[in-house]
């Protein structure tokens, strides 16, 4: 058989395709993690009131929405090059793509993890007392 027919396949680290899927959607991610992070801290710190339920409620999905936004943002440029080549494009690279664009979800949810947990166990304590006083006077 005629070698030059098969494309040599190159091994590629599953964190290193991790890192290069997340690009600058991921950063954005990363950024909506730590301030919604920061901005739970205040809201358990110095929260009080009926409206640190909602405030949480708004805060903690932060990266989540983010990272929906860059996907459908990616995609969308993603078909719009698609649209306009008139190359042939193969199965394999639209779903190399779609996978990579899937990656920033998955960062979404570990990036709103720890807010998660915090403003649960705030939450959890928050209503076994019987006045609405801030976490720390």
């Amino acid at each position: 058989m005629d070698e030059d027919v098969f494309e040599p396949v190159v091994v590629e680290s599953p964190l290193v395709w991790f890192l290069e899927s997340l690009g600058f959607g991921g950063l954005m991610v990363a950024a909506a993690g730590l301030a919604a992070f920061l901005l739970t801290l205040f809201v358990v710190f110095r929260g009080k009131g009926s409206a640190v339920g909602p405030a949480l409620l708004l805060i903690v999905p932060l990266p989540v929405l983010v990272s929906v936004f860059s996907v459908l943002q990616g995609m969308t440029a993603s078909f719009a090059v698609a649209m306009h080549s008139d190359a042939q494009i193969k199965a394999s690279e639209i779903t190399a793509a779609i996978s990579a664009l899937l990656v920033r979800p998955i960062f979404g949810l570990l990036a709103m993890a720890p807010s998660y947990v915090l403003a649960l166990l705030f939450l959890v304590y928050r209503s076994g007392k019987s006045d609405s006083e801030p976490f720390v006077k």
